[in-house]
């Protein structure tokens, strides 16, 4: 064999490159963004996008810069992903960032992968009332996040 290119989610890309090291097969991570696939001090992984404190620092830049665009402080947000390596770690990162610039986190929401509900973490996000919601995930995710906000009458910026 010679090479291996990636496998999308993040959690397979960590064993995957885990064993193509012990194998000494080069391994080409293209999509997948989690901080550990390239911090283990591995000789054969080698990353293309961002990692996951590089992108969770620019969507805070992107947060800083809508509050501007919108003439207002955006300072009370809610983190929210699925439980998987990529979002875990990009709401741990976005966490940092957002304390450093005094945001206030009202609230760090979870839900499990593959869901068709989101009604619960919306609903505590209603209850909160964030100027803005840092979620992190896949389109599906988002596809339904959205649905479901406008359904429940969430009006943060999502």
């Amino acid at each position: 064999m010679l090479a291996i290119i990636d496998m999308y989610p993040s959690v397979v890309t960590i064993a995957a490159s885990g064993v193509a090291e012990r194998l000494r097969i080069p391994y080409y991570a293209s999509i997948s963004a989690a901080t550990e696939i390239t911090t283990r001090g591995f000789k054969y992984v080698f990353q293309q996008d961002p990692i996951v404190k590089e992108m969770s620092r620019n969507f805070v830049d992107f947060i800083d810069f809508l509050g501007k665009f919108l003439g207002r402080k955006l300072d009370k947000v809610v983190m929210l992903g699925d439980n998987t390596s990529y979002p875990v770690s990009a709401i741990e990162e976005g966490k940092k960032f957002l304390e450093e610039r005094k945001y206030k986190i009202l609230a760090s929401l979870t839900y499990p992968i593959n869901t068709t509900d989101v009604s619960v973490q919306i609903g505590k996000i209603k209850a909160v009332n964030p100027d803005i919601v840092y979620s992190v995930g896949y389109l599906g995710d988002g596809l339904l996040i959205e649905k479901t906000a406008d359904r429940m009458c969430v009006r943060s910026l999502i």
